[in-house]
């Protein structure tokens, strides 16, 4: 695999149902950066909340859709949603594709991470250090992990005084993805070597067996991993997910990992909270969405309630995208959600629901396609235009910052946000 492929307005926010008895507000749109008079492609948002400073920090993979040229950018949101860099900051202009930014921060700084494409060959990973006053402190960043294949998809959280990164990594142990993770201090030093981290005929079970699409979520003396797991035969590929524990101090994995049982080839969605977490795992096959699981669990990873089956409005080789942020008191859940007509989809709208970590949350009648309204809420959703790629990110106790893609004509994508606050 070498290519993969407007100032918040408090007053005029509207008051909903956040589907389990407590109401919401959702903002106006943020505009991020300000609109530009040529259009610019904007994709794949992901954000960071650091408390000292009280803001977020936005990233981005900024350029045209099929281009082979992409940079990433970032900017900062105040905790009232105000923007803070009506121009953008830009972290990466390397040659080639930079793609899929993760962001965390270490109370007062934050971390970027991407895939980098610019040896010409394959991806490596990338970092970048920005200051709360919106300095890039490595500009075009350093190397976090390279060799002779892929190395892609990086998450990354802040735990235990450092950084960790987790990525899939080919070729490690064979012609298949596997993950690995390092830590990276404040100071922006790589701290171990590449460490395997799941292990063919070990964590995953079967010899020939991928892992990828990993996600993480960590508190500040934890960390969770949920990714996905491609088993046998690559003509017949059965995918399934697991979630695993690794600890902060070593950055190496606490025991075998939980299996969750089957899985699109989709991200899943995870976050923790102090007494454990929550994640969504998408299902489906040959492109159709059926739904997705939910399940509950304690602090090491281990499922303790679940899984959930809840339906989703079916769109052929559309499977909805999901996150999860937690707020200091109830887990938000996003999703891409398709407006389907007469089969067909005609605008896609960011949804969210609210839901309690002290018990199992959503029925399973919660998202379909008749009842959403009555358990969730609208987040982003305007004209015929699609919204979409949403990502929450927790701030402040009962604040939720929102980050989406706005369709605004071909290779025309605006960043957005939305704050969602609890009442």
């Amino acid at each position: 695999m070498k290519r993969l492929v407007g100032m918040l307005l408090l007053g005029s926010a509207s008051i909903l149902s956040g589907g389990l008895g407590a109401e919401v507000t959702v903002s106006d749109a943020i505009e991020i950066t300000p609109r530009f008079e040529t259009p610019r492609c904007q994709m794949w948002p992901r954000a960071a909340w650091a408390e000292e400073p009280q803001l977020w920090l936005v990233a981005w993979r900024e350029g045209n859709t099929n281009a082979l040229e992409a940079d990433i950018w970032c900017a900062r949101v105040h905790a009232d949603g105000k923007p803070l860099d009506p121009a953008g900051i830009k972290v990466c202009a390397a040659a080639d594709n930079q793609e899929r930014p993760s962001v965390a921060s270490d109370g007062k700084n934050f971390l970027i991470v991407w895939e980098d494409y610019r040896n010409g060959k394959d991806y490596d990973v990338y970092a970048a250090r920005v200051s709360a006053d919106g300095k890039v402190l490595d500009p075009d960043g350093f190397l976090v992990a390279g060799g002779a294949h892929n190395q892609c998809h990086p998450v990354v959280v802040f735990a235990s005084g450092h950084y960790h990164v987790v990525w899939q990594s080919y070729g490690q142990d064979g012609p298949r993805y596997l993950l690995c993770a390092t830590r990276i201090s404040p100071e922006g030093k790589v701290m171990d070597r590449a460490l395997l981290i799941t292990e063919p005929g070990k964590s995953l079970g079967d010899k020939t067996a991928s892992a990828y699409n990993p996600v993480i979520a960590a508190t500040p003396d934890r960390i969770l991993v949920a990714y996905l797991i491609a088993d046998g035969n690559p003509m017949n590929i059965a995918i399934r997910s697991a979630v695993l524990s690794i600890d902060p101090t070593s950055g190496r994995p606490l025991g075998p990992p939980q299996n969750l049982g089957p899985a699109e080839q989709r991200m899943p969605a995870l976050a923790c909270d102090p007494g454990g977490a929550l994640v969504a795992v998408p299902l489906g096959s040959a492109g159709q969405n059926t739904g997705f699981r939910l399940y509950r669990l304690d602090r090491t990873g281990k499922v303790v309630d679940g899984p959930r089956q809840v339906a989703a409005p079916t769109a052929k080789r559309l499977v909805p995208l999901f996150t999860l942020a937690f707020d200091g008191r109830n887990y938000l859940l996003t999703m891409d959600r398709p407006d389907l007509r007469e089969g067909r989809v005609k605008q896609i709208k960011v949804w969210g629901w609210q839901m309690p970590p002290d018990r199992f949350p959503l029925s399973e009648d919660a998202l379909k396609y008749d009842a959403v309204e009555k358990y969730g809420f609208l987040i982003a959703g305007v004209g015929d235009k699609y919204q979409m790629q949403g990502f929450a990110c927790a701030g402040r106790k009962g604040h939720v910052l929102v980050a989406y893609v706005q369709v605004e004509g071909p290779n025309n994508l605006k960043l957005l946000a939305r704050l969602v606050r609890a009442k």
